[in-house]
C-alpha cells in the first residue's frame, strides 16, 4: 500500500509502492513551490536535508 502517512517539520511522509518510508520536502520560497522526495532513511537524515535546503533553496 502506498500513500501519505503523516507530516514532519519539512513536509509530509509517505510509503512507496515497496512499503518503504519516504520523507517529502514541501516548501514555498519567494512564491516558488519546492517538492522533493528526499534520499533519507530516517527523520534525522530528513531534518539534516531540510537544514541544507533552508540554507540555499535554489541549489536543489
Amino acid at each position: 500500500m502506498s500513500g501519505w502517512t503523516g507530516k514532519w517539520a519539512g513536509g509530509r511522509t509517505k510509503v512507496d509502492g515497496k512499503g518503504r518510508a519516504q520523507w517529502v520536502l514541501e516548501r514555498m520560497v519567494a512564491g516558488r513551490r519546492f517538492t522533493k522526495v528526499l534520499d533519507a532513511t530516517s527523520e534525522k537524515q530528513a531534518l539534516a536535508e531540510l537544514a541544507l535546503f533552508e540554507r540555499d533553496p535554489t541549489s536543489t
